[in-house]
């Protein structure tokens, strides 16, 4: 007998101006700004011709069914991310996934799994993030989950979490949080501008604070 697929319905916590501030903001700045923020670096890295982007999260555990209903209940801006299992003996999607997700709007997919079709995807206008390639299909008999919490690479994302991506990885802000951490972004330009200026000025120096703090590192001369 065929389970059917679980959905979970999700509620965003945020408005859409939260996600529109965030477009321009990378990674790195917001891995810094707040400790709430979790990050996905190597080995997910970008395949998709759009190298960044911007959006909410809908949690796919994995599973063909679910990956194509996920499609079905996609909306413009939100990002697709399949957690694998650690499955590294197939792929999770290929090219076709892909375009069908761009007609949709999709701002991205996210995979901790492998994918294939690398080429063609390389030259699709969507950012899609896996950590490799495998030329199998990625049919299965699974039915899978969607919009349950789901780990990637020790990560949990749940549906409704802001995720923002580029070249140096995804940045993972809880929906909970989003508005603040949005409210600590100027700041944290601020500091590094600070920062830069010090550095230009002639004679110019790093701040006392890290002056210190590098002091205090032990150094063992051979």
């Amino acid at each position: 007998m065929t389970q059917s697929i679980l959905v979970k319905p999700h509620r965003a916590g945020f408005d859409n101006s939260v996600q529109q501030s965030l477009a321009d903001v990378s990674s790195a700045l917001l891995a810094d700004a707040d400790s709430r923020v979790a990050c996905l670096g190597t080995p997910i890295r970008p395949f998709g011709g759009k190298l960044s982007f911007v959006g909410t999260a809908v949690t796919i555990g994995s599973g063909s069914m679910a990956q194509w209903k996920s499609l079905d209940l996609s909306k413009p801006g939100q990002v697709l991310v399949i957690a694998s299992g650690g499955r590294r003996d197939r792929a999770e999607f290929g090219a076709i996934f892909v375009e069908l997700a761009r007609r949709r709007g999709v701002a991205a997919i996210v995979t901790d799994g492998l994918l294939r079709d690398s080429a063609e995807i390389g030259r699709m206008n969507l950012a899609v993030f896996a950590c490799g390639t495998h030329p199998f299909s990625p049919r299965d008999d699974t039915q899978g989950r969607i919009g349950m919490p789901e780990a990637l690479l020790g990560v949990t994302i749940n549906t409704g979490d802001l995720l923002v991506g580029d070249d140096d990885g995804i940045a993972v802000i809880p929906a909970a949080v989003a508005s603040a951490v949005r409210a600590i972004v100027p700041k944290q330009h601020q500091r590094e501008a600070r920062l830069l200026e010090a550095l230009e000025t002639p004679g110019g120096l790093l701040p006392e604070r890290i002056v210190d703090a590098l002091a205090a590192i032990p150094i063992i001369e051979s």
